[in-house]
């Protein structure tokens, strides 16, 4: 019966089935990797990207995760920021007071960083960068229909608590999604997509409330954010606990290989 049988037929079939099994995974991450969302999903769970992506995939794979959020909440607060000196003094503050509130924002910045930074630790990079979206979009609301000024400082304040969220959980998530070797090209492609959002929004801002008024701009500023929370929402779904803390890249800026 075993007449036939060898070792080394047993040492060919369990080599086999390794390298066949090797294969088929890198075949399943480059697959996963083409689909944005694909992509935002493994991260979610905490799996990493395939060894040496391209730059052009990677922009790919994010654009709707990260870049589009992002241009679309710079575009839509750089609206609001250019009118918002215009729109306090309408209201009737004093100049002391207009100042306070377009400092405000940085104030709460400032004043919520720290903390937002443990909450964005133990609640994970998609909640805290959909919490702080809805946060700014709540607080554009209520700058939109605050009849007093004062209850605009406090929406400018609670605006920066929002910023604060967005701001920690967004740059961690890209710590841990964008290898090191990539990072300046990353960044030079979406801070110059913003700063022509920021060029040419102030202008667009300055037009729509010469026929419509003021407060217009800020509801189109909190329609615009709650936009990008809901494409967050959609494209990043539910991760497990490690997963919602990312996977950081190795010190060299590559992705670990996974066995």
């Amino acid at each position: 019966m075993f007449s036939d049988f060898h070792p080394s037929s047993l040492l060919r079939a369990v080599v086999a089935s390794r390298v066949g099994r090797q294969a088929y995974r890198y075949h399943a991450r480059a697959t996963d990797y083409a689909r944005p969302a694909a992509t935002a999903r493994r991260m979610c769970r905490g799996s990493t990207p395939p060894q040496n992506p391209s730059f052009r995939g990677l922009v790919r794979s994010l654009l709707c995760a990260m870049l589009l959020p992002q241009w679309m909440r710079g575009a839509v607060a750089s609206m609001a920021d250019s009118m918002l000196a215009l729109f306090a003094l309408s209201l009737g503050a004093p100049a002391a007071a207009v100042g306070a509130i377009v400092g405000a924002q940085f104030i709460g910045v400032t004043c919520s960083v720290l903390f937002v930074a443990v909450a964005v630790e133990r609640a994970g990079q998609r909640a805290s960068i959909i919490a702080g979206l809805v946060i700014n979009a709540a607080a554009g609301v209520a700058s939109a229909a605050t009849p007093s000024w004062s209850l605009l400082l406090a929406s400018r304040l609670a605006m920066g608590v929002g910023n604060s969220a967005w701001m920690v959980a967004r740059r961690t998530f890209i710590a841990s999604a964008v290898p090191l070797r990539m990072r300046g090209r990353w960044n030079s492609l979406e801070g110059t997509v913003g700063k022509v959002f920021e060029v040419v929004t102030p202008a667009i801002a300055g037009a729509i409330a010469t026929y419509a008024g003021y407060r217009v701009i800020f509801w189109v500023a909190a329609a615009g954010t709650a936009l990008a929370a809901a494409l967050v929402l959609v494209v990043f779904p539910r991760g497990g606990a490690g997963g919602a803390a990312g996977v950081a890249p190795a010190a060299g800026g590559s992705w670990p290989r996974r066995g």
